[in-house]
């Protein structure tokens, strides 16, 4: 698989990330006037599964839209951390199957019809019979995404690079305050009316508008309702926006929808939910 994918003539977009299972949520955006529309290419973000208790799932529905939408549909996407583990151990991967026990794992593999196990091989071949369509997507599916106006990326990318490109594909899909604030604050720290302050917002060091999931909107923006934050810093550089709506499990949950011109500067927000 490509690491980074550009795209040479970009659309609008629309832009979902961190679904989670949540069918009833997704299903949907088929209601919105972008969907299948061609002026807009649609764009997952990662984390496809491995729910949270607060919403309703079904990671099977999930996978086979997604894997439909690509296949079908000239749909892009992108892995998210959730995404790399379950991969990572159709594959054979013991630490991506390891770290996926504490990240879901028993709980997807029950959702799916699959009994849980301690062998990876086993959990491998249940994983191979079931989902050959996508796990063939996620095979061939780049980590970032981008244009001449924008990067999609599920987590973030590495700031103490000369080239954003050269992210490791772990960064890609774990990065969280590194990526997010100049300083380590905790994700508690925003509360109702008190957003993150500007001055700890890491400057956007690209050219490009940014847009990831993995982080709840709601942990940075202090609202409830999760749409999207727009990260700016004090100092100069263009905006980055979180999307992640919450669906892993946070209050209000639900599916932001960004709609998203080519030069990068947003159209709308729906958010979603079951």
């Amino acid at each position: 698989m490509n690491k980074v994918l550009t795209i040479e003539h970009p659309k609008k977009a629309m832009v979902i990330s961190d679904i989670h299972g949540f069918w009833q949520a997704l299903q949907k955006i088929t209601e919105l006037p972008e969907y299948h529309n061609p002026e807009y290419q649609l764009i997952f973000l990662g984390d496809y599964t491995d729910g949270g208790a607060s919403n309703p799932r079904d990671p099977k529905k999930v996978i086979d839209f997604i894997t439909d939408e690509v296949l079908n549909h000239d749909a892009l996407l992108v892995h998210g951390n959730h995404d790399d583990m379950l991969l990572g151990t159709a594959n054979n991967q013991m630490d991506k199957f390891d770290n996926w026990s504490y990240n879901g794992r028993s709980q997807t593999l029950r959702e799916l019809g699959i009994p849980d196990s301690d062998d990876i091989e086993v959990v491998s071949s249940y994983l191979k019979d079931l989902l050959p369509d996508y796990l063939n997507v996620l095979n061939n599916a780049p980590y970032l995404i981008e244009d001449q106006n924008r990067i999609f990326v599920h987590a973030g990318i590495n700031w103490y690079l000369s080239d954003y490109k050269k992210t490791t594909r772990e960064d890609m899909v774990w990065l969280r305050q590194e990526y997010l604030f100049v300083t380590n604050v905790p994700l508690g720290f925003a509360t109702p009316g008190h957003p993150v302050p500007a001055k700890l917002i890491h400057q956007n060091q690209t050219d490009k508008v940014i847009f990831t999931g993995h982080t709840p909107a709601s942990l940075i923006t202090g609202d409830a309702a999760g749409f999207p934050a727009k990260l700016e810093s004090v100092r100069y550089g263009l905006p980055r926006y979180v999307i992640d709506g919450g669906s892993h499990g946070t209050p209000n949950a639900g599916l932001n929808v960004v709609i998203v011109d080519a030069d990068g500067s947003i159209i709308r927000t729906e958010k979603l939910f079951g």
